[in-house]
């Protein structure tokens, strides 16, 4: 008998014993968000600052129609000085490019005017860039928590707004 009691307040110890320490190195769900929370406003804020990262466009919101969903492939790319941009467009066009025969926002040259500025919530950043038929104005603004706003201004169309995300690519 005095053995059973024996074994059975060791056991009992053992198990209060391990459960304070485990208790001591988990976190709380709370913290663990946090702790995520940074390591994203972290990287979003090496990418920016890098000029290096990929805005994967979501949705479209013309000036003149609903909300359009987009599937993938549909991004604007920084690297350094020089922009990609492959969007698509709805709206109305003033003076369409008769020789083209894509439509969209199709794009593969040097930024001008680049600037980024840092907001209490975000960045704001803008450029130009032209193409041989028409000169852009893009104005990008991304929350510290990757999510992004992109629009679009032209000389020959409507404006255009597309909201997504933003992901790196070098980093």
């Amino acid at each position: 008998m005095r053995l059973i009691n024996c074994v059975i307040t060791m056991s009992l110890i053992f198990l209060i014993s391990t459960n304070g320490f485990t208790q001591d190195e988990l976190k709380s769900r709370k913290e663990i968000r946090e702790e995520r929370k940074m390591q994203i406003q972290n990287r979003v804020d090496s990418m920016i600052r890098a000029a290096d990262y990929v805005f994967m466009a979501r949705s479209a919101h013309p000036m003149s129609m609903q909300v359009v969903d987009l599937t993938s492939g549909y991004e604007l790319r920084v690297i350094g000085d020089s922009v990609s941009v492959y969007l698509p467009y709805y709206g109305r066009a003033y003076q369409p490019d008769y020789s083209s025969t894509e439509g969209g926002i199709k794009l593969e040259v040097l930024s001008e005017e680049y600037s980024l500025k840092d907001e209490d919530d975000g960045y704001e950043i803008s450029f130009k860039a032209e193409s041989d038929a028409d000169t852009y104005t893009f104005n990008l603004s991304v929350s510290r928590s990757g999510y992004a706003s992109l629009h679009v201004s032209s000389n020959n169309r409507q404006s255009i707004t597309f909201n997504g995300i933003i992901k790196g690519i070098g980093l």
